[in-house]
């Protein structure tokens, strides 16, 4: 990358990336400034002694910004005492509780700094209750005639109201900037950024452009290394293990050393973003591969809709779940639309009357049930506008072929007439359950769709890049709202409710980063070009140890050895072996290098982004939330994980003591219990909890001892019940009278809701299509995507011997149907599928 850019363009460049990451901050309001909310903090008296007995409630009037801490001014010697403080919110409501550690250097009287870190709102009414846990607590009272605090405005004592006083308290914020402040700060930028242009345009002086981002970026590094060890190791910011900051420390650092080797030698990055640099901005644009990216949003969408679902508590979640899945997978469909069959008549029309026909329904049924189904009733009324696309190009191109107006592949009769005995048996045996005509509708639309779409090759690839993106997606999600805690969430379970859900959809993940870093491997030309794909691969493995899910491990391992073994036989006829043992050597290195970074980001950044979120199954324990302290002792370390690790996977306790998970009061399976207990507005769906008993939260004694986990049971009273028709019910009772909401086996599940003879019929078909897939492979070498049907219908057959996971809205098994669909053609030779038939001399003569 020996391209050169001016001197002054590059300043300039500079300048306007900095302005635009400044006003981001600004209007984002991660930039913000800090204020504090007190009075003239004259003592007027002393308390008397604060309690579990006698409490102290003070009412406040909240700010708009973050609540940072609370000062509360302390007239007795409190050293290493506890003090509880709790917050509520203006329905009386507890939000936060604290157990607070005064300092051992405390010096009385002064103020103790609680730290708080929750977002409140501007005028509404707050309050807190502060007890002496260990100690009595004297605190010291204003008089609220006098006071000039802006906030307090109601006091009691034990239950009492205390009309004349109010505490002495400094309320300390975090505000972001008013609306007005950051659009005259914008403006200012950009009067900077055009007079800096002006300065600098005659600095014609060129630069190479590698040299010009490693002059840039490089202090930046070496400045975030710098405040990270800082931070972490002098500060102490999450705590006082000296092993956990230093693993910390170490996974940012690698972090930073593996952008430094982007930034200073990945030529292949910078020259593909640099090689049409004099190209105009329209050109630019034009030449961007818009469907192609409509698309694998679309997939990526799909999938998360699929998330949605999967952790939906309620009926009616599902039902919006599932309309949203179906408006993305419109988006799907027409992202294969050429530019005749976007731009005719009959769009036109449906454009203007497809939106007016769903308002029109949405109109109708407005307000004509509860509340919550107003959303579905817009959600349907989307779904009715998108969808009016779909059939309008069903219809014509369905007519078109008849008419022989476009030429079409063969149809692959290997696969289609099993796929049909298959579909129309889960359809007619469908025993109530009604996902079984949303998974054959979407199957049929997509089989119709390639055999008209020219580009219909590159689908497979299209849903691997779906599923990587969507893969990101839940990184910046869990990164945001998912922190790692050690008491009873161990195991992390990333955006799902359930840590089983959770492996088995980061097996499906590793399908297609394995996939795509084979792709450019195979290619042969430097560890350069695929070394964003390890990074991807290391990544999701990463997580996928973070839930110590033997399930996983099982799904994960046979994938690789099976994709390995596969491609060595296929495709690297030359050196397979030392080709297979030199890929495999590079994602164990690939594992190995991201865990630490992986590790590390996950165990800080939901800490500093203060924004959990908690399903209605988990425990809500008020000490896992908002505000909870950097170093907090519910966050997990490194050398916690390594002991849950190694208790959890080889069932090996490394202290031979109890786990600590027990300390609390409240695990996860009494959560569960409690929330079951309570009469929820909906029936409660079985694909809510799709857990067996060794993927409770808390973990067990029964988990370390038993390496089936009561599956083994729980698969011989299902065989007991199978019949020749199925079940309506998924759940069976066993022996016991315990409840079973599912089999934990696809095969199994699918014999008891559809009847034994289509049970053994899918597992015969699905070992059917890994074969067929392995003959396509076999046909064509050169597309390294035509392994990745086999590959990850091997990974969720190994899901299913464990877990139930048949479903359109579960995100394994709406991959894996959607791998499949390109296998109803057979390869075309010719005309391109949509493309109009030429005719001959001869047939135009006739």
């Amino acid at each position: 990358m020996n391209k050169k850019v001016s001197l002054g363009h590059a300043i300039e460049y500079t300048v306007v990336i900095i302005a635009i990451l400044i006003a981001i901050g600004l209007w984002s309001g991660l930039i913000t400034y800090g204020f504090t909310a007190r009075s003239d903090e004259i003592i007027a008296r002393e308390s008397d002694p604060v309690s579990v007995e006698y409490n102290m409630a003070q009412m406040f009037e909240g700010v708009k910004g973050e609540l940072k801490s609370v000062d509360l001014y302390v007239c007795n010697d409190m050293s290493g005492q506890i003090v509880t403080f709790r917050l509520y919110d203006e329905n009386h409501e507890q939000i936060y509780e604290q157990f607070y550690n005064v300092d051992v250097d405390f010096a009385a009287p002064g103020f103790i700094h609680i730290p708080i870190r929750y977002p409140m709102e501007a005028g509404k009414e707050y309050s807190f209750i502060v007890e002496g846990l260990t100690a009595d607590l004297y605190l010291a009272y204003e008089d609220r005639s006098t006071t000039t605090s802006p906030v307090n405005y109601f006091m009691a004592y034990g239950g009492a109201e205390v009309p004349e006083y109010d505490l002495i308290v400094r309320y300390n914020y975090r505000c972001p900037f008013k609306w007005w402040v950051c659009l005259i700060a914008t403006l200012v930028l950009i009067a900077l950024c055009g007079g800096l242009a002006f300065v600098f345009k005659k600095l014609k002086k060129e630069v190479m452009i590698r040299r010009y981002i490693a002059y840039a970026c490089n202090p930046l590094l070496a400045a975030a290394a710098l405040a990270t060890a800082y931070i972490v190791m002098v500060t102490k910011i999450f705590g006082f293990d000296t092993k956990n900051n230093a693993f910390i420390t170490m996974g940012i650092w690698m972090l930073i050393a593996f952008l430094a080797y982007i930034v200073n030698f990945c030529d292949v990055l910078w020259g593909k973003l640099f090689e049409t640099r004099h190209v105009s901005l329209k050109a630019r644009f034009g030449s961007l591969p818009i469907g192609r990216i409509v698309r694998i949003t679309a997939i990526a969408t799909v999938l998360w809709y699929c998330y949605e679902y999967m952790n939906g508590l309620y009926d009616i979640y599902h039902y919006y779940s599932v309309t949203k899945f179906v408006i993305a997978f419109c988006f799907v469909l027409i992202s294969t639309y050429d530019r005749k069959e976007i731009l005719n008549i009959f769009n036109g029309i449906w454009l203007i009357a497809g939106p007016i026909l769903g308002y029109v329904y949405y109109k109708n049924n407005f307000g004509s049930a509860e509340e919550y189904w107003n959303e579905l009733f817009r959600l349907n009324a989307w779904a009715i506008a998108v969808g009016g696309f779909v059939i309008i190009n069903l219809i014509f191109s369905t007519v078109r072929a008849c008419r022989k107006k476009v030429s079409l592949p063969k149809p692959n009769l290997m696969f289609l007439i099993p796929f049909a005995v298959f579909a129309i048996g889960i359809c007619a045996l469908n025993n109530g359950r009604n996902w079984t005509w949303l998974l054959v509708g979407a199957c049929v639309l997509l089989m119709h769709r390639l055999f008209f779409w020219k580009d219909r090759e590159g689908f497979t690839k299209d849903l691997c890049s779906g599923i990587i993106l969507t893969f990101y997606m839940m990184v910046w999600y869990s990164l945001r709202h998912r922190p790692y805690y050690y008491y009873v969430y161990y195991r992390y379970n990333m955006g799902y409710h359930t840590v089983t859900v959770t492996a088995y959809y980061l097996a499906m993940i590793l399908c297609a980063a394995w996939m795509r870093l084979y792709e450019v491997y195979r290619k042969g030309k430097g560890i350069k070009t695929y070394l964003p794909r390890l990074f991807t691969f290391g990544m999701v493995f990463s997580y996928l140890i973070f839930t110590m899910s033997r399930t996983g491990f099982l799904s994960a391992f046979t994938m690789l050895l099976f994709g390995l073994t596969v491609t060595g036989s296929y495709y690297c006829r030359a050196d397979r072996i030392k080709s297979g043992i030199k890929l495999a050597g590079l994602m164990a290195a690939a594992v190995i290098y991201m865990f630490p970074v992986t590790f590390a980001l996950t165990d800080t950044v939901p800490r500093l982004a203060n924004d959990p979120v908690v399903f209605e199954f988990e425990v809500r324990d008020f000490s896992f939330g908002k505000g909870m302290p950097y170093a907090d002792a519910d966050y997990m370390t490194i050398e916690q994980f390594a002991k849950e690790f190694a208790k959890k996977v080889f069932n090996y306790d490394p202290d031979a003591e109890v786990a600590k998970i027990d300390l609390k009061a409240n695990t996860a399976d009494a959560a569960r219990e409690t929330f079951a207990a309570s009469a929820p507005m909906f029936t409660l769906p079985v694909y809510a909890a799709e857990e067996a008993p060794d993927e409770n939260d808390g973990g067990s004694e029964e988990d370390v001892t038993d390496m089936s986990n009561g599956r083994l049971d729980i698969f011989r009273n299902y065989i007991e019940n199978w019949n020749l028709w199925g079940h309506e019910e998924m759940e069976t009772v066993m022996p016991n009278g315990e409840t079973v909401i599912h089999a934990h086996n696809t095969f199994l599940q699918v014999a008891h809701d559809h009847g034994i003879v289509l049970g053994i019929y899918f597992l015969l078909f699905t070992g059917y299509v890994i074969i067929i897939y392995l003959i396509r492979a076999f046909k064509n070498r050169e597309d390294e995507y035509r392994i990745f049907g086999s590959v990850i219908l091997v990974c969720f057959c190994m899901a299913s011997l464990v877990e139930w996971i048949l479903h359109p809205c579960n995100p394994f098994a709406c991959a894996v149907f959607l791998a499949m669909m390109p296998l109803c053609y057979r390869e075309c030779v010719g005309t391109p599928a949509g493309e109009p038939v030429k005719k001959g001399k001869d047939e135009e003569s006739n």
